[in-house]
């Protein structure tokens, strides 16, 4: 079970700038990491995904709507 949508599919971006490369690397190591185990075959036939968009890990007064979507 994975708490989270499914990874988007983003093509190449192209870097300018010292700091877009810096944000890149941030990104790849902090959520693309995952996309290459989840492109693994077999791994996504077995992967529920629960889309927490919008709710924090620590958010635990969430309202009965928001329950019910998670």
């Amino acid at each position: 079970m994975k708490l989270s949508g499914r990874p988007p599919v983003t093509g190449n971006r192209p870097v300018r700038t010292a700091v877009g490369i810096a944000i890149n690397c941030l990104e790849t190591l902090t959520a693309d990491w995952n996309r290459y185990r989840l492109d693994a075959e077999g791994v996504n036939r077995r992967t529920i995904f629960v889309d927490t968009t919008g709710v924090a890990s620590t958010d635990f007064g969430i309202d009965a709507a928001t329950r019910q979507r998670l």
